[in-house]
């Protein structure tokens, strides 16, 4: 009998592919105070989708709470030039 793959967030073994997924996982990521993996899996939905409003948002979220201001204030004017009607983009900084 062969081995049982275990799945990941988002369905396949390696990871989410979809970038509002990615998004979504990155924000939850946040949320557990896992700035690292939050940035990491957020960079990733932007590469997959560099015009993803809300992953730019989240992932200025990202950056502020792990104290990268700088690239924090990058990816929230990327978020708000993509989208102005987000309100954590032109809110939110932890």
């Amino acid at each position: 009998m062969g081995q049982r793959r275990q799945s990941l967030p988002g369905g396949s073994r390696s990871g989410p592919r979809d970038s509002d997924a990615l998004s979504k996982l990155g924000l939850i990521y946040f949320r557990q105070g896992n700035f690292a993996g939050s940035i990491d899996v957020l960079q990733k939905a932007v590469e997959m989708d560099p015009y993803l409003a809300e992953a730019h948002s989240h992932l200025g979220i990202a950056f502020a709470g792990a104290n990268r201001l700088d690239e924090a204030i990058c990816s929230y004017q990327r978020a708000i030039a993509l989208n102005l009607r987000i309100p954590r983009a032109t809110t939110t900084w932890a």
